[in-house]
C-alpha cells in the first residue's frame, strides 16, 4: 500500500481535478452521455478528495493573535520631519517634484519655501491652494508643516525672552 498523501498533496490534487473539470466543461464539447459521464467522474473524484481532507479534521489555520509591533509613522518626502518641526528648523530647500507632469506644484513648493525663509508668515498662511488631487494635498501639508515650524520658533523665542 502506498504512503498516505499529505493534506497539501490532497489539496493540490483536488485543485487540479477541479481545474480539469472546469476546463472540460468550458470546452465546446457536445453535450451527451460521454460528456456527462466524464464530468461526473471528475466531480466524484474531486468530492472524494475534498471529503478525505475534511475527514482528517485538520482545523483551519487560525489568525495570528500576537499583537503587532507598532509601525513607524509613514512620512511623505514632501513633509517636514517631526524632529525638525519641534526644533523650529526650516528645511534648507523646498521638496523636489520629480514628475514632469506636475511641475506646477514645484513652483508652489518653491514659493511657500521662499516666503518662509523670508519670514513672510502671513503670505505662507494665506497661500492659496486649489484642487483636491494628491499634489494639492501635499502642498497643503507642506504649508501646515511650515506654519508648525513657525509656531515652534515663536514658542522657542518666547521661552528665551527674544522678540
Amino acid at each position: 500500500m502506498a504512503d498516505p498523501k499529505t493534506d497539501d498533496e490532497l489539496a493540490l490534487e483536488a485543485s487540479a481535478v477541479a481545474e480539469r473539470a472546469n476546463a472540460y466543461a468550458a470546452a465546446n464539447i457536445p453535450q451527451g452521455a460521454p460528456f456527462d459521464d466524464t464530468y461526473r467522474a471528475m466531480e466524484a473524484e474531486f468530492t472524494r478528495l475534498y471529503q478525505t481532507l475534511l475527514a482528517r479534521g485538520q482545523p483551519r489555520r487560525e489568525r495570528a493573535t500576537a499583537p503587532r509591533a507598532p509601525r513607524a509613522e509613514s512620512r511623505s518626502r514632501y513633509a517636514i520631519g517631526p524632529a525638525a518641526i519641534a526644533a523650529g528648523k526650516l528645511p534648507d530647500k523646498a521638496p523636489v517634484v520629480s514628475s514632469a507632469t506636475n511641475q506646477l506644484y514645484q513652483k508652489k513648493f518653491d514659493a511657500l519655501h521662499a516666503h518662509a525663509v523670508a519670514g513672510e508668515w502671513d503670505a505662507v498662511r494665506d497661500f492659496k491652494i486649489t484642487g483636491s488631487n494628491s499634489y494639492s494635498k501635499m502642498v497643503e501639508r507642506y504649508r501646515q508643516d511650515l506654519l508648525a515650524v513657525h509656531k515652534a520658533q515663536a514658542e522657542a523665542s518666547a521661552a528665551t525672552g527674544q522678540c
